[in-house]
């Protein structure tokens, strides 16, 4: 996919990577120098230079998606990152194909895709022990992810399909058996490029639950940006129609019933080799997944379709 996920914003602003070390109201932001830091393995080279400064008390965790006060991008702007010409449609058929199909186009314009077009904050990491700690447990996102390679070695293993696929995140297979405690070895669920038998895991995502609005705790360091959905539009084999965007009423009227998620955390986790995420490890969407025409997949490692 190359550069798919860079066409924005960002592309012509590159912002210097800083650090704000932890210092008192009074006292200036001390910048890190890169020898210093232990992470930068973590991510893609890309996120790494196109990363904001972060301290702690920026970093946020109680983001809630399909939120009514909407987003600060249009529909042609978040086409310009999910729009892939080597798939087939140019970046103005995208726009058109989204702003005619009123669930697409309502999920992009309330934050249900992704609350933002730009990279996630990154609070960089100095201590070796951290460092060690959260490369051990992506290193075991990534034996869930030899595990899993197709839909197929998914459905053997009880997860069902969980919606349709969307830009920026895939199709979301699920196993609520595993609905638990956080466990970094068996994820709810899986992330495919389709829904086919022979489609490719692309990323996994966690759902722990966690009431009120302190998300669980999760992987180690920090940075996973763990994310909450209010409702849900289910069909009766409980695949989901929309996320946070009808009315009961609307639901019920495309043949669904709402169900409401009052204490239900995500986290997606991008270490499949190619489709690591240019936006971070725990990016709520991934800009490597672009919009696919009907009938269009992609190759192993999110790359453009043969």
């Amino acid at each position: 996919m190359g550069d798919c996920g860079f066409r924005l914003r960002t592309l012509c602003v590159v912002t210097v990577l800083l650090v704000v070390a932890a210092c008192s109201d009074s006292e200036a932001a001390v910048p890190a120098a890169d020898s210093d830091r232990c992470d930068l393995g973590l991510n893609t080279e890309r996120f790494n230079t196109t990363t904001a400064a972060v301290d702690h008390a920026a970093m946020h965790h109680d983001e809630v998606a399909g939120d009514p006060s909407t987003v600060d991008f249009t529909v042609r702007q978040w086409a310009e990152v999910f729009a892939d010409p080597d798939v087939g449609m140019s970046l103005g058929e995208v726009a058109e194909a989204v702003d005619g199909d009123e669930i697409y186009r309502r999920h992009v314009l309330a934050g249900v895709l992704t609350h933002s077009l730009d990279p996630d904050p990154w609070l960089p990491l100095t201590d070796p022990a951290t460092c060690d700690a959260l490369a051990g447990e992506l290193d075991e996102v990534r034996g869930v992810v030899e595990r899993f390679p197709t839909v197929a070695d998914a459905t053997a293993a009880g997860y069902t399909q969980g919606d349709t696929y969307f830009a920026g995140l895939g199709v979301h297979f699920q196993n609520y058996d595993l609905l638990g405690g956080f466990d970094v070895a068996h994820p709810v669920q899986l992330l495919y490029d389709g829904a086919e038998d022979d489609a490719h895991l692309v990323g996994v995502s966690y759902v722990v639950r966690s009431a009120g609005d302190l998300p669980p705790v999760g992987f180690t360091g920090g940075n996973d940006h763990w994310h909450r959905h209010g409702k849900f539009c289910l069909d009766e084999q409980a695949v989901n129609l929309a996320t946070d965007v009808l009315s009961a009423d609307e639901c019920a009227a495309r043949g669904g019933h709402e169900a409401l998620n009052t204490d239900g955390w995500m986290l997606h986790a991008w270490v499949v080799p190619g489709c690591e995420s240019d936006w971070g490890v725990f990016s709520a969407a991934n800009p490597r997944l672009p919009y696919l025409p009907d009938g269009v997949r992609l190759d192993p490692g999110c790359q453009t379709a043969s």
